[in-house]
Parts: structure tokens; sequence; C-alpha cells
């Protein structure tokens, strides 16, 4: 069930995957007869503005218990249209945050040093397999398995879900 307030964010959300609309400068998008009057036979894709990792953790963790859902990373990829996906990543919280969050390091646009979000930013957010292989290059120096993968999968999560839009 959508809620009223959120009904107009959640059509001019699905308007935005299925259309390609731009966002004007207020970072809003147009109108359906906006989006009309602009060249009506060109599709912008989803461009991912934010990439968020946030821990959630209960106040006391017991280690003992062997519970994965006392702690957890959720990861949200925001379009600069507004469009929000959630992912969760299954690994440690704290280095899977780090993984995403690190800054650029060094090297070049095929293989190099950066965080995952560094290799998001300014991309669209349906180009799934072109988004997949930047993240792994971009992980070259610091692993390509365990938590790095699961990192990835978290973010692919959070933007997987659009591809039914496109």
């Amino acid at each position: 069930m959508v809620l009223p307030h959120h009904r107009s964010r959640l059509e001019g959300t699905l308007r935005h995957l299925r259309t390609g609309m731009k966002v004007d400068a207020g970072g809003s998008c147009p109108t359906t007869a906006e989006h009309a009057a602009s060249s009506a036979n060109v599709r912008a894709p989803p461009i991912i503005k934010q990439v968020i990792a946030q821990i959630l953790r209960l106040p006391e963790v017991d280690g003992a218990k062997g519970d994965s859902g006392q702690d957890t990373l959720v990861v949200r990829v925001i379009t600069e249209c507004g469009i929000v996906g959630f992912g969760e990543v299954e690994a440690q919280p704290e280095i899977a945050k780090a993984i995403i969050d690190a800054p650029r390091s060094w090297g070049g646009k095929k293989i190099g040093a950066s965080g995952l979000r560094a290799e998001l930013l300014g991309e669209n957010a349906l180009d799934h397999e072109r988004l997949w292989n930047k993240m792994y290059d971009a992980s070259s120096f610091y692993g390509r398995h365990a938590v790095v993968i699961q990192a990835m999968a978290g973010i692919g999560k959070s933007s997987g879900a659009w591809s039914r839009f496109s």
C-alpha cells in the first residue's frame, strides 16, 4: 500500500524510469508535458548522485549468537532525480563501509586503487554490467573476493530493481 503523501513521489520516480526524463536545475523531475516539449525521442538515464553506506547495529551485539541480524550495512544509491535504491551487504559492516567509502588513491581509468563509491558517481544507474566491471577493476589492489564482492553485491542490489523499468 502506498501512503497518499508518497504517491506523487512514487509516480515521479516511475515516470523517470520509464521515460528517462532529465533533472531540472532545482534537482526535481520535469512534468510529462515538459518532457514531451523537449526532445521527445531522447532518453536520459538515471545518473548516480550519491552512494551512502550506513551501518545499522543493535545497542549490544552478542558475538556468541552468530546472528547476522544484530548488525548490517545498508547501501543507498540515489540518482539526481531522487530515485533511491536500497541494498544490504552480508559482511562485516565496518570493513564493507570502508571499501565503499574509500577515496580514490591512485591509478588510471582501468586499474587503480579506489573505493567503490568513487567509481559510481555520475554514472548511469542502469548500466549494471559496466558498473560492476568498474568496481571490480578499482578493487584490484585490495582484493577481489570475500567482503569486496559482498560490498559490490550490496551496491548491485540497491540499483538492480530499477532495471525492470528500463
